[in-house]
């Protein structure tokens, strides 16, 4: 038996992974801080490739999920000769949603009658994921419209500020939807649907550091190509308390947002060890997924703005 569980906005280590999950038990896509891990002896898995990586580097978390199923990942995790894991998701974004459908049904996944639609999936997701949306694909062609179709439950949920009020009942509903449209994509059934790419800058100039507020997960692809390549996004807000993503094109861009992270952490007064903690890699990141931050978007601006300007 394979069982999904939700712990919405849940954050953990590898060593309280071990310690309170049973055997067979996978975690997704930064439901465990850090880098890809196995434990043999579990077994226990991490697939992430948020912190501690290079992130365009590293597979995102449904690609890692696909390859170790196809090379024989529920040869360890079983019971009694059948596929048997526990797998963790704190968030149902599109990597982590695609993750747990290969995962929860290998039968489909594995199956080479979707083959080839499943990997042309996870090519594209693959570019959106590892570049946080940055990937400038062309948003008219017909796979970018079944995906935006696929992910639209997501979506939604998203922009209207109702994901981060999930319970875990709501979200497994949720991802529950989507796979029922991976599954009508695979099967040559799916829809398409225009994608909406627009975006508000707030706070600066557009060849500069921004504070922009998006309208899609697609904005950002967009504001890539207008010239952004560094910036804040402002993702919700909900009294006095503000969820943000940074990011930045590459490496190539002199901006160190892990230093960004320490010096937000440190503003807010948050310990270096705590897991709900401004982080992420090195091209992409944020708030804190539990306690959110307390600074006002005209005031993170100012902050990292300065600070940018202070490191040059």
């Amino acid at each position: 038996m394979i069982q999904l569980i939700a712990e919405p906005r849940v954050v953990k280590t590898w060593e309280q992974f071990i310690k309170e999950s049973p055997p067979c038990s996978i975690a997704l896509d930064g439901y465990v801080s850090g880098a890809q891990k196995y434990q043999p002896e579990g077994p226990r898995l991490n697939l992430n490739h948020h912190e501690d990586v290079d992130r365009y580097s590293t597979l995102c978390a449904s690609m890692q999920a696909y390859l170790k199923l196809k090379v024989g990942l529920f040869e360890k995790f079983n019971l009694n000769n059948d596929p048997h894991a526990q797998v963790y998701v704190n968030d149902a974004d599109q990597d982590s949603s695609l993750a747990a459908f290969i995962l929860t049904k290998p039968e489909i996944s594995s199956n080479a009658k979707y083959q080839n639609k499943l990997e042309e999936l996870l090519h594209h997701e693959q570019l959106m994921d590892i570049t946080g949306g940055m990937f400038p694909l062309d948003t008219k062609s017909r796979i970018m419209q079944k995906m935006a179709w696929i992910f639209e439950p997501y979506d939604d949920v998203r922009i209207s500020g109702k994901l981060y009020l999930m319970n875990a009942d709501e979200m497994k509903n949720l991802m529950q939807d989507i796979f029922l449209r991976i599954e009508k994509h695979l099967s040559g059934k799916s829809f398409e649907m225009g994608l909406d790419n627009s975006y508000t800058i707030l706070y600066g100039k557009q060849d500069n550091f921004v504070l922009v507020k998006e309208n899609s997960v697609y904005s950002r692809a967009k504001m890539i190509r207008d010239g952004i390549k560094t910036f804040a996004l402002l993702v919700r807000e909900n009294a006095g308390v503000y969820k943000y993503t940074l990011g930045k094109i590459s490496d190539f861009i002199p901006v160190l947002l892990p230093e960004i992270y320490d010096f937000l952490n440190k503003f807010e007064n948050i310990k270096s060890d705590d897991t709900d903690k401004w982080g992420g890699s090195q091209t992409i990141g944020g708030s804190p997924r539990i306690r959110g931050s307390k600074i006002r978007p005209e005031e993170l601006f100012e902050l990292i703005k300065n600070y940018i300007e202070d490191s040059k």
